[in-house]
C-alpha cells in the first residue's frame, strides 16, 4: 500500500497544496484514479486523501514547455474526498487501474490570478525554493513530496497530480505574481 508520510500533520498553518493540471479547467474539483490494487497507487494521487475541508489548492497550469508553465489561481477544498466515477484521461499507458473510480475532492471560490506566477520567472528564487527544500528535508526528512524541482537547469513542476505545498514557499512564489491567500483557514 502506497502509504503517506504527512509530516505536516502536526502544523495547522500547513494547510496548502498545488495541482498540476495540464489538459482540463482548474477550481472544479480534484479527481484522481485509485487502483483496484492498493499497492499500484501512485502517491500524487493518494495524497487527495490527506486534504481537509478549508484547505487551499494552488492551481499551476502545466505546458510541456516547462517555461510556460504557471500558477494561474487557487481555490479552498469544500468538502471531504469522497469515492465515485469520473473520466480520466491523464492515463495514457495500457494499464487499467484507476481509469473509472477515484477519489473526488469538491472545491469553492475559485480565485484567478491577475498576474499569473511564471514558472520562468521563479528561476530567480531557485536558490531560495531549494533552501526551503533542504530545510524542511533536514528537519522531517523523506519523502517530503516537495512540489518543484530543477530539471536541465530549469525551475518546473514535479511529474505528478497533486501534492504538498509548503507554506514556507508563499511568500517566495508571491513575488512573481499576485498569489495572496488568506492568512487563516477555516
Amino acid at each position: 500500500m502506497t502509504d503517506i508520510r504527512a509530516w505536516w500533520k502536526a502544523d495547522p498553518t500547513e494547510r496548502y497544496w498545488i495541482e498540476f493540471a495540464r489538459d482540463r479547467e482548474v477550481g472544479g474539483q480534484l479527481q484522481a484514479p485509485r487502483a483496484d490494487d492498493p499497492t499500484k497507487s501512485k502517491w500524487p494521487w493518494k495524497m487527495l486523501e490527506e486534504t481537509q475541508v478549508g484547505d487551499i489548492v494552488i492551481h499551476w497550469r502545466s505546458s510541456h514547455a516547462a517555461d510556460q508553465s504557471q500558477i494561474v489561481g487557487w481555490s479552498v477544498i469544500a468538502d471531504e474526498p469522497t469515492v465515485g466515477h469520473f473520466a480520466w484521461d491523464a492515463v495514457r499507458d495500457d494499464s487499467d487501474y484507476g481509469r473509472s473510480l477515484g477519489t473526488i475532492v469538491p472545491l469553492t471560490s475559485f480565485h484567478p490570478l491577475d498576474r499569473p506566477v511564471w514558472a520562468r520567472d521563479l528561476r530567480d528564487s531557485a536558490d531560495d525554493i531549494m533552501t526551503v527544500r533542504d530545510d524542511l528535508q533536514a528537519r522531517y526528512g523523506s519523502p517530503l513530496y516537495f512540489p518543484l524541482t530543477i530539471r536541465n537547469q530549469r525551475l518546473s513542476g514535479i511529474q505528478g497530480y497533486f501534492t504538498k505545498f509548503p507554506r514556507e514557499l508563499l511568500p517566495i512564489i508571491a513575488k512573481h505574481g499576485d498569489l495572496e491567500l488568506p492568512e487563516t483557514l477555516a
